[in-house]
């Protein structure tokens, strides 16, 4: 017998953030970006929430993660800053 469908198993999946959480997890790390990179688990942790349930998510995490390599504190926070408003866009927020 197949017990891996068995609903009294307990759940051994991270279960995603949810979009306001994401997305203000990713608002903060905006925020941060001016002074560091800003690449933690919660941050990933968001984006990969961005990546699964946002239209175009794969393309803008893409994004997110060029952006948050640029060297320059000031470019680096506008990249971000851009990428986050695409993502809220895309998001219906």
């Amino acid at each position: 017998m197949d017990t891996s469908t068995r609903s009294d198993q307990p759940e051994t999946r991270r279960i995603a953030p949810d979009l306001p959480t994401s997305l203000s997890t990713i608002r903060k790390a905006v925020e941060d970006s001016a002074r560091d990179r800003v690449d933690t688990e919660p941050v990933r942790q968001a984006l990969r929430y961005v990546y699964k349930h946002v239209d175009k998510g794969p393309m803008l995490c893409k994004a997110w993660f060029d952006a948050q390599d640029i060297a320059n504190p000031a470019h680096r926070f506008e990249a971000v800053r851009q990428v986050e408003n695409l993502i809220r866009v895309s998001a219906g927020m």
